[in-house]
């Protein structure tokens, strides 16, 4: 992925410092900078774009040092364990800590180990001073809804008590009649 993003963060480094440029309707140059705001795509993608280990590592939250353990040999992850307050959030510090490290190892070996201890890799977005790999890699919406969570949140609210039939017909309704489609009323379809 690096090889990619080395050339586009090339760019976004002098997009940074600001190019100057002469539009024809201005009597003078403007500078003109820009900046990478966040990496937003699905988890895989996200992962290696931002130097992170994958989501089926023991370490594979990019937003906290939650371990997830293997039971046994051969078996899946346990991702129990949903105490929030008792995760130790990942900071910039730690993480370029790691990725020092990975600099640095002589060996695969070596370079493996620090990964599987740390849950990072090297990622070219470090070469820009302003972005905040962790921050900035943001939960894809689109791929989180898709997967179901808004109707399992739903699913747990009503089981708490806190949606009823009732509510579910208004989200219903408003979901059937509020919703018009901006192509029929253009083509009058």
């Amino acid at each position: 992925m690096n090889s990619y993003l080395e050339p586009l963060v090339d760019d976004l480094l002098v997009l940074w410092e600001g190019i100057s440029i002469a539009p024809t309707s201005c009597a003078f140059p403007i500078v003109v900078r820009g900046a990478l705001l966040a990496v937003s795509c699905d988890l895989p993608a996200a992962r290696k774009v931002c130097g992170f280990c994958g989501h089926s590592t023991t370490l594979g939250c990019s937003k906290c040092l939650k371990r997830f353990p293997c039971l046994s040999f051969g078996k899946k992850l346990d991702y129990s364990g949903y105490n929030r307050g008792l995760w130790a959030p990942r900071t910039m510090e730690q993480h370029m800590h790691a990725v020092k490290d990975i600099l640095n190892a002589k060996t695969p070996t070596q370079l493996e180990q620090i990964t599987k201890a740390t849950g990072v890799r090297y990622s070219e977005l470090l070469r820009l001073p302003y972005f905040n790999i962790i921050r900035q890699n943001v939960i894809d919406a689109m791929h989180n809804m898709y997967l179901g969570t808004s109707k399992h949140v739903a699913m747990v609210w009503k089981d708490l008590g806190i949606l009823g039939s009732s509510e579910f017909e208004v989200i219903q309704t408003s979901s059937n009649g509020n919703w018009k489609n901006p192509i029929q009323d253009i083509f009058k379809i």
